[in-house]
């Protein structure tokens, strides 16, 4: 017996194959097709959608300049209606934020800052949010409020800056030994340009210079009580 098959019986063990596997071969085929032409779709579909959500976050911004509340607040409603998937409804709400804090309508900024801290998909933006609304409330007198704000941040990038601001509470507070520490916490930063460093010296010289002295002239008080 031989160990091969004749080539005629291999091409009738091929066109068998065919017959049974054929209407699925084709099947793969138009699949993967569709499947193609399904994907160019859906991202000319996202890059449409990038557009239009940027036209109307400019709007948005526009009308903030213009002062014209009204407006902005029409174009943040279209963005969370119809683009909420994109990065730019949590990008105007920085942005009113922004403008209510300028105008001086701080309990007014909290809330679209909230949103953002709640919603948003961008961690980055959510931690922005979270430092800008600790700024908010530590403005207000809610220095407790803004340490709070802060300890739900979690760890990321921004800790450098979470600890500088921590610092800037904490001495509002009082607390100048909290605040230096914070401030030194903050001074490792590997991160470029995540603080200011040349200010976050400044802070750390000053609260430094009088903890140390404090701790020369406090042993000489001491010792002129009997």
């Amino acid at each position: 017996m031989e160990d091969y098959t004749s080539e005629k019986e291999q091409w009738e063990e091929i066109k068998r194959w065919l017959r049974e596997n054929g209407p699925w071969i084709v099947a793969g085929v138009v699949i993967g097709v569709g499947g193609l032409y399904g994907y160019r779709f859906w991202n000319a579909r996202q890059d449409t959608q990038a557009i239009e959500a940027h036209a109307h976050y400019g709007n948005a911004l526009n009308a903030l300049y213009r002062n014209k509340h009204d407006d902005a607040l029409k174009e943040i409603a279209v963005l969370d209606a119809q683009y909420g998937r994109t990065p730019y409804a949590d990008q105007a709400r920085l942005a009113l934020a922004r403008w209510y804090v300028e105008s001086g309508k701080l309990a007014d900024a909290a809330t679209p800052l909230t949103r953002v801290i709640d919603e948003s998909r961008d961690a980055e933006l959510r931690q922005v949010a979270r430092l800008r609304l600790a700024r908010v409330l530590a403005e207000q007198g809610k220095l407790d409020e803004g340490l709070k704000t802060l300890d739900g941040a979690g760890s990321s990038a921004f800790d450098p800056r979470i600890q500088e601001v921590r610092g800037d509470i904490l001495l509002a507070k009082g607390d100048r030994a909290g605040a230096l520490a914070a401030y030194r916490a903050a001074s490792k930063s590997t991160v470029p340009a995540i603080v200011n460093e040349e200010m976050l010296k400044l802070k750390i010289a000053d609260l430094a210079d009088v903890a140390e002295t404090a701790a020369v002239t406090m042993p000489a008080a001491k010792e002129s009580n009997p």
